[in-house]
């Protein structure tokens, strides 16, 4: 398996042929209304091209988030051996790559402090891609906007 993209999003869902729908993706920030901040709910896309032997083996993807210090705020670990009830392997055409599609919604990460908090996906316990979200205070950033101008 070979990871194609990771992206964080307000929210995703992928159908049963392997095509994800996105709200909100890209996500880079969170703007807390105030500190400890509870997010409601963060989606994680990602998509792997497998080879046929892939189908056979066993795998495992983590997905952890870490704050500015690097302490674990959270980690959740899975198999990814296609197929997983509702993740999609798509069969591919002759010369089309298959995927296999990966959503996972995390809900309730508490956010203690403002600054670059990393997204971490992981396979097999190797380290595959880290995705920085900057959390700040809503206030903090509204207060920097007012005296720019």
């Amino acid at each position: 398996m070979n990871l194609d993209f990771v992206l964080l999003a307000d929210a995703a869902v992928a159908d049963a042929a392997g095509k994800v729908t996105i709200r909100g993706g890209g996500v880079t920030h969170v703007a807390a209304p105030k500190l400890p901040f509870s997010l409601p709910s963060i989606a994680i896309v990602a998509r792997f091209f497998i080879e046929r032997a892939d189908l056979s083996v066993e795998q495992s993807l983590t997905l952890r988030v870490r704050d500015p210090e690097g302490a674990e705020l959270l980690a959740v670990r899975g198999p990814v051996t296609p197929p997983v009830a509702g993740w999609p392997v798509r069969e591919a055409h002759a010369g089309e790559d298959a995927t296999l599609v990966v959503v996972a919604t995390l809900s309730g990460i508490e956010f203690e402090r403002e600054g670059q908090h990393t997204f971490e996906t992981l396979l097999n316990d190797d380290l595959l891609v880290t995705r920085n979200v900057v959390v700040f205070l809503e206030q903090n950033e509204q207060e920097k906007r007012l005296g720019s101008s």
